[in-house]
């Protein structure tokens, strides 16, 4: 656990606060003490703060239209996780948009065959 957690994790008016004064997803309270989302829901639970209803939930829009992910993913050929750390979102959304702009998902980057064979013989 980290330290700051250790130091904070005790005081369920902070965390009610960063949930519903300061609006953190339990997310981004999880990555603000360093710790997993697990973690911060089961404080919630001993603390008896309710999780907002899912319509409630934060929602990003991502300003990434077919034009734009088509010369990052096709063009410059970057990967999903770079353009979704870049757009920080989810894996998934980048893929999801993918599908939507009828980008084929490119297969993941293995090593060549050359490279396998010469393995392979070294075993």
């Amino acid at each position: 656990m980290s330290e700051k957690w250790d130091r904070y994790k005790d005081n369920g008016v902070l965390l009610k606060a960063l949930y519903t004064q300061a609006n953190f997803s339990l997310d981004d309270i999880a990555d603000f003490f360093n710790v997993s989302k697990s973690t911060v829901y089961y404080k919630f639970n001993d603390y008896g703060i309710k999780t907002r209803d899912s319509k409630d939930r934060k929602t990003y829009t991502v300003p990434l239209n077919g034009k734009e992910l088509y010369r990052l993913y096709v063009k410059e050929d970057y990967n999903m996780s770079d353009i979704s750390r870049f757009y920080d979102v989810a894996h998934s959304t980048i893929s999801r948009k993918l599908d939507k702009y009828n980008l084929k998902e490119r297969k993941k980057r293995n090593e060549t065959s050359e490279e396998t064979k010469t393995d392979d013989n070294e075993k």
